[in-house]
């Protein structure tokens, strides 16, 4: 199927300290042949987690994944999204502090929630 005639799928990243994005990656880069994945996250953070599943040999992964970062206002100003040749487009939503797995930190509560209102805006 050709890639501009695929559905879209928008996945949010959830709690950047928890088990979020490592799902969210996994997830679109399992459906990459079948659907056009958006991610919506620190894009920062989703690159270091891809690293970190590139290198995995616990689980490795047939090609490894590749990010394309949009910024959030380029976004925003657009509302549209190119869909390129690389798998994975990221919308990146900074997060206000340094992650640290497994300890929630309030001051990123609002960047969660702007993921959220991101795909809500995506919809309509």
């Amino acid at each position: 199927m050709d890639k501009h005639n695929r559905p879209v799928l928008a996945i949010t990243c959830g709690e950047p300290a928890g088990i979020g994005p490592e799902i969210a990656l996994r997830a679109a880069w399992a459906l990459r042949a079948d659907v056009n994945s958006i991610l919506i996250g620190d894009a920062a953070l989703l690159h270091r987690t891809a690293q970190a599943l590139n290198g995995a040999s616990d689980m490795p992964l047939d090609t490894p994944i590749a990010l394309n970062v949009i910024a959030l206002k380029t976004w925003q100003e657009k509302c549209a999204l190119p869909l390129p040749a690389t798998p994975l487009t990221v919308i990146d939503c900074p997060l206000a502090a340094p992650v640290i797995a497994g300890r929630l930190d309030p001051r990123n509560g609002l960047a969660v929630l702007q993921t959220l209102d991101i795909v809500i805006a995506g919809t309509q």
